[in-house]
């Protein structure tokens, strides 16, 4: 779409933002009763991807669509069908239509950053699942929403192209006496017409993404490989031999060590309703639990496949289904379970937005130097920090030269593991005791120092143990055998959203029956290529 928009002279030297579209119809079920809702969702292409992965306010609730309801005598009629499709693709026309005179010309628009810039829009991809590809490209179900080739023969078709407004066009018109034959020849919804007919350089069979979640992960990985491997084991050794072959590969994912990043399955893969991050995790550690037990050209097509899933990244800019899948919790399903239920949509789009400017709020408070360091250390008994060492006119101090490095104020974030681990005494004493470690307390009280007090030259280590902060005696600890610490890289441009990340991944094995003569078992990784 930019290429075209090139074309035209005037709209060089402008920044171009294309709009990310997703909607999904979700469930909130309470009981034996259910409602339903079917969020809009919207993005900008202009968000790097780690962004929009990370859950960071990078995808906003845009509205909710309207769901028709009918007697059941009707609902699977051709008439009510048309209805919702011509009603789904209005509301899509009506929404956009602010920003339709903004696609031709440029608008002036105050970027993040807080310059003016002159900016086009345009759609971008559509984020949507194979259902809901149908109905956007106005296409029978069963056929293939992003070319012609027919449903019986998608990969060897010779007559198939790609799909287009100007192919749909060119089709009602030959057979506007027979409205059967599109239906019935080439899988198109001869009443309604795609909602990117009605705006520039738009095309919806361009545009939709590809369903990865649902069609690369659940689909080719836990429908196909996962039970290819059972069907095979059952074929070649019977199905009581292949359920034993399957229970040692239920113990080997079960015995996957703690570590971030990877899931627990106690149980091994046996569980029935599966869900999107299952998938993702067991990806992780299936190829090993299955090597032995198949043939080799197995383990090896497996393998590929996960090699095009993590080395391609296997979403084409970044996009899948998960992230709305994700957001369903956080915009629709926690504030509905917050309401008092009393026309809860409005509600719901209140409290939305409240969280959105909160979230905007954020930014600016942290910009401003604002929201720094732990809430928890305010709440701590904390004289005043003691003054650095003067120097001495002409010392020869070698730390002089040194300057400040301008950028972000954070050294990093730590993420401990998602559960503690168990088994381990509750108060600093008895922990103290049971890891043999009778330091651990004024070691802790020293630790707290320099957290408190980050910018003060004097190490925790060298100060008096009466100038570190206070613990309570009824303090309650946990213990985490693994964190992922993630770090920022010095020297590079200012502002958060480019700096880039070097991540280490620690694991330490704190109970002492398991520790050998030489220490305890420490490992540390860093997928940074330099380090």
């Amino acid at each position: 779409m930019q290429d075209v928009i090139a074309v035209d002279s005037e709209t060089h030297r402008l920044m171009f933002v294309p709009l990310i579209l997703s909607s999904d119809k979700t469930t909130i079920s309470v009981a034996t009763g259910h409602n339903e809702y079917y969020p809009l969702y919207l993005s900008i292409g202009n968000v790097q991807n780690h962004i929009r992965h990370a859950h960071q306010n990078a995808v906003s609730l845009l509205g909710f669509l309207a769901i028709p309801k009918a007697d059941k005598e009707y609902n699977d009629t051709l008439e009510f069908r048309k209805f919702h499709w011509q009603l789904f693709h209005m509301s899509l026309i009506h929404i956009l239509q602010s920003v339709e005179p903004w696609m031709s010309k440029p608008h002036i628009t105050r970027c993040s950053d807080g310059h003016l810039q002159r900016v086009i829009y345009g759609l971008g991809p559509y984020i949507a699942d194979y259902p809901e590809q149908v109905l956007l490209a106005c296409v029978v179900s069963g056929w293939c929403p992003k070319c012609t080739a027919q449903p019986t023969n998608l990969d060897d078709d010779p007559t198939a192209i790609l799909q287009s407004h100007e192919h749909t066009n060119m089709v009602l018109e030959m057979f506007e006496d027979k409205p059967s034959t599109p239906w019935q020849g080439y899988g198109i919804i001869s009443d309604v017409r795609a909602f990117t007919s009605f705006f520039l350089h738009a095309n919806i069979h361009h545009l939709l993404s590809p369903d990865l979640l649902h069609q690369v992960i659940k689909g080719t990985f836990k429908d196909h490989l996962v039970d290819w491997v059972g069907e095979y084991l059952e074929t070649v050794h019977g199905k009581t031999r292949a359920k034993e072959i399957l229970a040692d590969i239920d113990l080997q994912i079960a015995a996957v060590p703690l570590f971030p990043g990877l899931c627990c399955f106690p149980e091994g893969h046996g569980f029935k309703q599966w869900t999107g991050d299952n998938s993702k995790a067991l990806m992780k550690v299936y190829l090993p639990a299955t090597a032995g037990h198949v043939p080799a050209r197995m383990v090896r097509a497996i393998s590929a496949f996960l090699e095009f899933c993590y080395l391609q990244f296997g979403a084409p800019n970044g996009l899948c289904s998960s992230i709305t899948e994700f957001r369903h919790i956080t915009a629709i399903k926690q504030p509905w379970h917050c309401l008092n239920r009393n026309e809860p949509l409005g509600q719901m789009l209140l409290t939305n937005q409240h969280l959105d400017k909160l979230a905007a709020l954020c930014v600016d408070f942290v910009a401003c130097g604002m929201l720094q360091g732990l809430l928890l250390m305010s709440g701590l008994p904390i004289g005043p920090a003691p003054e650095p060492p003067s120097s001495e006119p002409g010392s020869s101090d070698s730390t002089q030269d040194a300057e400040a490095v301008d950028g972000i104020t954070s050294v990093g974030d730590v993420k401990l593991a998602q559960n503690p681990a168990r088994h381990y005494p509750g108060t600093l004493d008895r922990l103290a005791a049971y890891l043999g470690q009778p330091h651990l307390i004024e070691y802790l009280h020293r630790f707290l120092y320099d957290q408190v007090h980050p910018d003060v030259e004097t190490c925790g280590m060298d100060v008096q143990l009466d100038l570190c902060p206070e613990i309570a005696e009824q303090l309650w600890i946990k213990v985490f055998h693994s964190a992922t610490s993630t770090y920022y890289v010095r020297g590079e441009r200012k502002y958060e959203g480019n700096q880039p990340k070097v991540s280490y991944r620690f694991c330490q094995e704190l109970n002492p029956e398991l520790q050998h003569d030489g220490g305890p078992c420490d490992c540390m990784s860093s997928p940074h290529p330099f380090l």
